[in-house]
């Protein structure tokens, strides 16, 4: 970090174009970063999507800080970091509802013109069992309900990471608590999500 400036030049600096300036407020608040991030769950990424996201929300704290506001630029980097992160999520959330969205028909036709084919006629009929993709689809739909509102941040913050592959002991490190609690953890999740599922 550049030790000749004070925060406050750094941030000046930054929002001029030093693109040095800006590489040491990035790693002033990296810790900022990952203690916020370490709270949330973005389904289908990983710890890094978030902490890159946290460090998105980071850079817009920099260009966006005003001094004259009165305000602390480690409250403002805080407000952004959480704004950027949450805004991830709600957009991945979003995005996952999109095949349900632009659904097509097996009643409607594929081709305009003379010769005229529904989508049914063209589908192979030993793709799968629709009762079996429906069954599926409800367990999936449930798990990820179940995931979403009934885990707290650290059984889905584990889970996660032990489908990563991660050790307890590593899971531990990463989400700075002790390894009984990840073991704790994992097995309240795991009951709640096989609960939910043999409903």
């Amino acid at each position: 970090m550049e030790t000749n400036y004070s925060e406050r030049d750094l941030i000046k600096k930054a929002q001029s174009g030093d693109t040095d300036a800006a590489i040491s407020l990035l790693e002033a608040y990296r810790g900022l970063v990952k203690s916020i991030t370490r709270q949330y769950y973005i389904v289908g990424a990983d710890t890094d999507d978030l902490i890159q996201e946290g460090m998105i929300g980071l850079l817009k704290a920099v260009r966006d800080y005003d001094h004259s506001k009165g305000s602390y630029f480690f409250n403002f980097a805080r407000l952004c970091i959480r704004r950027q992160v949450i805004t991830a999520i709600k957009t991945a959330t979003r995005q996952k509802h999109i095949p349900l969205n632009n659904f097509k028909s097996l009643s409607s036709n594929v081709f305009e013109g003379v010769e005229s084919r529904l989508l049914m006629d063209i589908i192979p009929s030993n793709i799968c069992d629709p009762e079996t993709e429906f069954i599926q689809k409800e367990q999936s739909n449930i798990f990820q309900e179940v995931f979403n509102t009934e885990l707290s941040a650290l059984e889905r913050n584990a889970i996660a990471l032990q489908l990563q592959g991660y050790a307890f002991n590593e899971i531990a490190d990463l989400l700075s608590v002790h390894v009984k609690s990840v073991d704790n953890a994992l097995w309240r999740a795991k009951k709640k999500l096989k609960q939910a599922i043999n409903y």
